[in-house]
């Protein structure tokens, strides 16, 4: 995850898009890689599995609360409403077995993303 926001924040800066902020409902914050649509947050990808993580890194990706069945690599939960998202291994899909990846989105143009590894449950 971290290469990956090495090489996608200089692209967004060369756009101007390192100041935009979260997106309204109905207006876009994105840039184009490989013709795909990635979601941003101040030129960082947006806590979004599917319109930022699952363009950016190649895994399968499910939502482990609506679907905890189907193979994926890797097993994600977030609200939209969230500026956060949280990554599972295949083993362990849910918050709540603590054995996961929280990503927060950048805050603002000079607080970056964070990442926070909980492994008490791993």
């Amino acid at each position: 995850m971290h290469g990956v926001m090495s090489v996608l924040y200089p692209k967004s800066v060369q756009q101007g898009l390192e100041t935009k902020p979260r997106p309204n409902p109905g207006e876009e914050n994105v840039i184009i890689i490989d013709g795909e649509k990635v979601h941003l947050v101040y030129g960082y990808p947006a806590a979004d599995a599917a319109n930022a993580w699952s363009k950016l890194i190649m895994a399968k990706f499910e939502d482990s609360v609506f679907n905890p069945e189907r193979p994926a690599d890797w097993y994600f939960q977030n609200n939209p409403a969230d500026p956060y998202i949280i990554f599972m291994p295949q083993t362990k899909k849910f918050k709540s077995d603590s054995c996961y990846l929280k990503y927060t989105e950048a805050q603002s143009p000079s607080t970056p993303p964070t990442f926070e590894i909980v492994d008490i449950g791993c």
